[in-house]
């Protein structure tokens, strides 16, 4: 598993509605998985949000009107083991 802090879109997605691939097996769906628990060891044992955050600075190319910034393509989220209330 991928530690807090590392990034993402290393890995390519192998899951999809068509291909039958469990999104919540992280071992099988590929993509870049963040394991929560690795938080465990400084205190943290519970979290409420998870804040995904773009870093990427680097300007669009002149392409006509659209966004100032390149930026990642957020595809999905899984939570794979949740404590309900």
């Amino acid at each position: 598993m991928a530690r807090h802090g590392a990034c993402a879109g290393w890995h390519p997605v192998l899951s999809s509605p068509a291909n039958g691939i469990d999104p919540a097996d992280p071992t099988a769906a590929g993509g870049d998985a963040f394991d929560l628990h690795d938080l465990a060891d400084g205190g943290i044992t519970h979290v409420k949000y998870v804040r995904i955050v773009d870093k990427t600075s680097e300007s669009c190319p002149a392409s006509g009107p659209g966004p100032t910034k390149n930026g990642f393509d957020l595809d999905a989220v899984v939570i794979v083991n949740a404590e309900t209330p």
